[in-house]
């Protein structure tokens, strides 16, 4: 059983970019298995005229408040339980798939986080801007270890950081190219 692990751990401990490629292809398969997932417990269709319309509601709302159209948002308002009801149809909807996979997804984030600690796993072509950065300097490192001193290295992103940026940008997508998007395209 280790001798089938080996290769796969060698490339996630592997310093960047193995380690970049193996966290982008665990991302990929798990975004690919949740919209097949999705694909096959949601009604895509029905979904995506339901988005369509409560958008289209939305819009039409937000320009009678800004222009201040009372007829306009009266006739609105009357749709609004319509509108609610619909929203919420859709948001139990698409709660089913989440629960499928909320603690699947949990435990394995968990696993793996602990796997890299405090390891760096990507070198980044930018410098991150992280939200409370210097609340949380010794959780979130912006420069790598390069052997000498902390910050001569180039962008890096630990973990949490560069899971986070694989898992939506490939999430995204995956959901174009299988059809589970609910945006219109």
């Amino acid at each position: 059983m280790q001798s089938i692990l080996a290769p796969i751990t060698g490339v996630l401990l592997a310093p960047p970019p193995l380690s970049t490629f193996g966290i982008l292809a665990i991302s990929l398969v798990l975004a690919i298995i949740t919209s097949l997932v999705n694909k096959r417990l949601l009604d895509i269709p029905r979904l995506r005229r339901a988005t369509a319309e409560v958008q289209a509601w939305s819009s039409e709302y937000f320009k009678a408040q800004r222009a201040k159209d009372t007829k306009a948002l009266e006739k609105l308002n009357k749709k609004k339980p319509y509108i609610d009801k619909m929203r919420g149809e859709m948001m139990s909807q698409q709660f089913r798939p989440t629960l499928f996979f909320a603690v699947p997804l949990l435990v394995l984030f968990y696993v793996l986080n602990n796997f890299y600690q405090h390891t760096m796993v990507a070198l980044l072509p930018f410098e991150p801007v992280i939200p409370f950065n210097a609340w949380a300097g010794h959780f979130i490192a912006n420069q790598c270890m390069t052997g000498t001193a902390l910050g001569s290295g180039p962008p890096c992103a630990p973990f949490y950081l560069w899971y986070l940026i694989c898992s939506i940008t490939s999430y995204q997508i995956i959901q174009r190219l299988l059809g589970t998007s609910l945006t219109p395209e």
